[in-house]
């Protein structure tokens, strides 16, 4: 324990000066005035008053340097665990599938089985059950087998959260009693979110159902990073995960483990659930693009969750509107299976479609055996500008993509070109068309890239043209910068408004970490945001796999990064392997009046084609040309535009909505209030009252005042018509409205429901922890050691303002008026 008085108030030398002038004045004073009143008064009242006055003088000028009275005890208490048990839809799975051994070691870790040691310990019981099923025991044990039928008969139909409730709270054996002999522990469920639980809510069955944790999404990874940036994280000891492994979210168990193991936080991971694989049929996942042009075809890509069918015919269905269009019967060899499907896109609108795997008698369940998409039909085509510096591999595998597209019209500019003089001029335009000529072709675009391009190869007049095609045309503009000329040495202010980044820089992989000799250049890894996790062209593409059914793409070996502009949104960021927490803006998005520039900081795209051929490459950039044609689409007019940031969704996503007023209107909207009515049009008849009419309004940008937007949530499966009103009459608006579709599709939660244990292993031994059977549970508390954490609370009382200090300067200001008095003085 420490005690320190602290004088606040000295820090400040001006302070401390003027409270001295000023205690020293009131001491002068007192002082004449004492030398008047010592020859009128006793020498004992004379005394009694200086003391008096002393003290008040001296307790004046302490409260005026502000004291403060700190205690900082010390105090040692045991570490915190924490006990993380998984709420999710999964884990009300029932294992059926699981052997004889683990129901009869199930059964003994409950408590369920009672004495079981007579004659065969109760290790050797199970390894003996597991022999006789199997066939290899050739003696019958009448014993074994009734033990086996007992433990059937009791965990049969428990699902995996009653195994964790029994596990954690059973009377025999209680995980969670022995647990706090030793430690402060803190229980929590997770799901998608996490909470901190009482013992009560996880004993009683009702409490173990939150939908509050939305239990149809898991993000496990998410959950430890908020408990360790809690404010009292650096108590924790260790973290005991109850769970069957199965993580929805995008997320890479190896940095998570790192950031655990740094921060000196083990994780123990303890499975639930069966370890043999489940005999299931699901969908597991669909790739599909969200929108095509009419006349398009296109590429659908399923994967199949085969465990337990391997060898033997399986038949998947493509139907639409509830008609079979297409079907394939394919044998897996493996538990996941992946397939394609192609889609004509010949008439135009909204097309549902569901793939569906054949159900069979031995699977555990049948309701994830399908599951549904829909696909956007336009009917219309994108044009497309390419304006390029020098031919880069980028702009000649990109320029012979657009070519190929038949949905798309594209036009190149390649200002600087090799030209052997065979021909009579080069084979692409050398300059930009004249200024009239250019306003109409920029007119006419829907995309315009913008490559590395010299400042001098380009008139003023030009990209004024661009910035005014953009804010009032809708104009999409991407701009990929090169290793020359594009920012680097631009000066133009148009230009360098339009950019979604300030401070540009370039940055080269091999310049932070060396490549060997013999080995590849060192890379960059992709890495997608939240936000941009919700574009079709990106979320299929970049990040860490949930299911490994595919190699991840080749990362750039150089970038352009920089610092996003207030209002920007970040889409993707590059970072080294060996480095996953540094992460540069690489692909960068911003509105701009009507329009949008997208900062693409990479120009090697084509090295995609890498052991995939054409198609990864051609899916990426025929996705992203598709979403960009359709910002020039937008529903609106001159004055206003309404946009979504995605017309199809799964029930439970949020959308964004965005409304863009013209510049030019922005003096009206600062009193404007500008709302969206959401009106269902075709409700499931599942949900027929639930789907009124509903009102949201839209809050203005702070960076960008004709810019409003709003959060669309909690919607209803079902089509909805989103139509925008005002309440102000200068800015009436007529009937603008767009579709937006809300799927009821089955939760990832189902697609897989074995147990993952190699997950559960690679982010417990990463970590530092280690990953045990529930069985073992008992002797890993046991040999965990509670390490005790020494802490300092420090106390702080403010002297100059408490109630004590006060009554003591009314005590002796009173005590030295009551002398005066009484002794004749005035």
């Amino acid at each position: 324990m420490s005690w320190r008085l602290i004088l606040s108030g000295a820090a400040s030398t001006w302070w401390t000066l003027f409270a001295c002038i000023a205690a020293g004045a009131v001491a002068w004073i007192s002082i004449r005035l004492l030398k008047c009143e010592r020859q009128l008064v006793s020498p004992g009242v004379y005394r009694t008053l200086l003391v008096i006055r002393c003290l008040l003088l001296g307790l004046l000028l302490l409260l005026m340097l502000q004291p403060i009275l700190t205690n900082r005890p010390h105090r040692s208490e045991n570490g915190r665990l924490i006990l993380l048990a998984d709420a999710s839809m999964s884990m009300q799975t029932v294992d059926q599938h699981a052997s004889a051994e683990e129901r009869l070691r199930w059964a003994q870790t409950l408590g369920m089985l009672g004495d079981t040691a007579s004659g065969e310990s109760p290790d050797e019981l199970p390894a003996s059950a597991g022999a006789a099923q199997a066939g290899r025991s050739r003696t019958p044990s009448p014993r074994i087998d009734a033990l086996v039928q007992e433990a059937g008969s009791k965990v049969a139909g428990m699902t995996r959260l009653e195994i964790i409730r029994q596990l954690l709270f059973s009377p025999q054996r209680s995980l969670m009693d022995q647990a706090e002999q030793a430690w402060i522990c803190d229980l929590r469920l997770f799901a998608e979110q996490q909470k901190t639980v009482t013992r009560a809510e996880v004993q009683s069955s009702a409490g173990l159902d939150r939908p509050d944790l939305n239990p149809a999404r898991t993000d496990l990874l998410e959950s430890l990073r908020q408990i360790t940036a809690e404010p009292d994280a650096d108590r924790i000891r260790g973290i005991i995960v109850l769970s069957d492994g199965q993580q929805t979210e995008s997320g890479d168990p190896r940095n998570e483990a790192a950031r655990l193991s740094a921060l000196g936080i083990p994780v123990y991971a303890i499975p639930i659930g069966s370890a043999r694989p489940p005999t299931d049929l699901s969908v597991i996942s669909i790739n599909a693009p969200e929108s095509v042009f009419l006349n398009d075809t296109a590429a659908v890509t399923a994967v199949i969750g085969t465990g337990g069918f391997q060898g033997q015919t399986i038949s998947v269905e493509l139907l639409k509107d509830g008609v079979i269009t297409d079907q394939q019967d394919v044998v897996p060899t493996t538990t996941t299976t992946e397939l394609s499907f192609s889609v004509p896109a010949a008439t135009a609108g909204n097309h549902e479609y569901t793939i569906q795997v054949s159900g069979q008698q031995q699977e555990i369940r049948s309701d994830n055996n399908l599951r549904a998409f829909t696909l956007q039909v336009i009917d219309s085509s994108a044009r497309v500008m390419l304006v390029e510096g020098d031919a880069r591999w980028e702009f000649r595998y990109l320029k012979n993509l657009l070519e190929r597209d038949e949905q798309v019209q594209s036009s190149s500019i390649l200002l600087h070109q090799p030209w052997l003089k065979i021909l009579n001029e080069p084979g692409y335009e050398t300059k930009l068309p004249p200024a009239e000529l250019f306003r109409e072709e920029l007119a006419r675009t829907d995309i315009l890239f913008l490559g590395d391009i010299a400042q001098n190869d380009v008139e003023d007049s030009a990209i004024a043209m661009i910035e005014d095609a953009v804010s009032s045309d809708g104009l999409t503009v991407i701009i990929m910068p090169g290793r020359d000329s594009l920012p680097w040495q631009w000066t133009n202010n148009e230009l360098l408004a339009m950019l979604p980044v300030h401070s540009p820089r370039r940055m080269i992989a091999e310049q932070f970490q060396r490549s060997l000799p013999e080995q590849d250049p060192t890379e960059f890894q992709m890495l997608v945001s939240p936000v941009g996790a919700d574009f079709p062209m990106l979320q299929n593409f970049f990040g860490p796999l949930q299911f490994g059914h595919r190699e991840p793409l080749d990362g750039p070996q150089w970038i352009a990064t920089g610092t996003p502009k207030s209002g920007s949104v970040t889409w993707a960021s590059a970072a080294l392997r060996s480095a996953p927490d540094e992460q540069y803006p690489m692909i960068v998005h911003q509105d701009y009046g009507f329009g949008q520039i997208i900062w693409m900081g990479m120009d090697s795209t084509w090295r995609w084609r890498k052991r995939a051929g054409d198609s990864m490459h051609y899916q990426f950039w025929g996705q992203f040309v598709r979403w960009a044609a359709r910002n020039r689409a937008a529903s609106g007019n001159d004055d206003v535009r309404l946009s979504l940031s995605r017309s199809v969704v799964s029930r439970g996503d949020s959308v964004t909505a965005t409304v863009r007023w013209n510049r030019r209107l922005q003096p009206r909207l600062s009193q404007t209030r500008v709302e969206l009515l959401l009106i269902p049009e075709q409700p499931l008849d599942s949900e027929p009252a639930a789907t009124g009419t509903r009102s949201v309004r839209l809050q203005p940008s702070s960076e960008h005042p004709e810019k409003f937007t709003a959060e669309l949530t909690a919607l209803t499966a079902g089509t909805w018509n989103v139509v925008l009103q005002t309440d102000s009459a200068p800015l009436q608006v007529p009937d603008i409205r767009t579709q937006l579709i809300i799927r009821d599709e089955p939760s990832a939660e189902l697609a897989r429901i074995a147990c993952d244990r190699d997950f559960l292993k690679e982010l417990s031994v990463s970590s530092g922890g280690q990953m045990v059977e529930m069985w073992d549970a008992a002797d890993l508390l046991s040999s965990l050691k509670p390490d005790t954490v020494s802490a300092e609370l420090l106390t702080e009382w403010t002297l100059w303002d408490h109630w004590s200090v006060l009554v003591l300067f009314s005590v002796l200001l009173t005590a030295e008026w009551v002398i005066r008095r009484t002794s004749g003085l005035p």
